[in-house]
């Protein structure tokens, strides 16, 4: 059976290449990872370092059993929330009736 690359999405940091090289050359994934950051540091590589690892995480396909199939986004409905009744402001109470005292005054005559 023929070996192939994958990343490794498991044992990622950014996104899995050198865990995904650390399985495909049964080695401890901490040891491919050193061997990149000093290769990137001391042969003076590390902005094309940085370009071949995009390179190869574009390039590199994720492991089938972890390929993941893309997520339906839904929209947010927030909670419902009953409209409220536009300001008024306070009406002032009638003014009270005054009512004539009748009591003392005379009856009509008739």
């Amino acid at each position: 059976m023929q070996k192939k690359l994958y990343r490794n999405t498991k044992e990622k940091m950014l996104s899995g290449v050198c865990a995904g090289l650390a399985d495909y050359l049964n080695v401890d994934v901490t040891i491919v990872r050193l061997v990149v950051t000093m290769l990137s540091i001391f042969f003076g590589f590390v902005i094309g370092g940085l370009i071949v690892y995009a390179v190869c995480a574009v390039i590199i396909p994720a492991a089938p059993s972890e390929q993941v199939p893309p997520v339906q986004t839904q929209h947010y409905t927030p909670p419902y929330q009953p409209q409220q009744a536009p300001y008024q402001p306070p009406v002032a109470p009638p003014a009270p009736v005054q009512y004539q005292d009748i009591s003392s005054s005379t009856p009509p005559e008739t």
